[in-house]
């Protein structure tokens, strides 16, 4: 199945584009949701993907990832 190409937004993996085709997508640990935003990027629109806070730290990488 190919998905859509999103960006990351927020969060130690912003202005990552990724290919994902569900609600949310797992980047290095860190949870990231569909938001109603669009982003232009290189031409064209992406769908933005925004950081759920706090998210790293459940998997002990809060530090080191530096989520928030």
């Amino acid at each position: 199945m190919v998905g859509d190409l999103v960006v990351l937004q927020g969060g130690p993996g912003g202005g990552q584009q990724m290919e994902t085709s569900g609600p949310t997508l797992v980047w290095r640990a860190c949870l990231y949701e569909r938001s109603g935003e669009h982003q232009w990027v290189k031409g064209g629109e992406l769908r933005v993907y925004a950081h759920v806070v706090d998210c790293c730290e459940g998997y002990g990488r809060g530090d080191t990832e530096q989520c928030e």
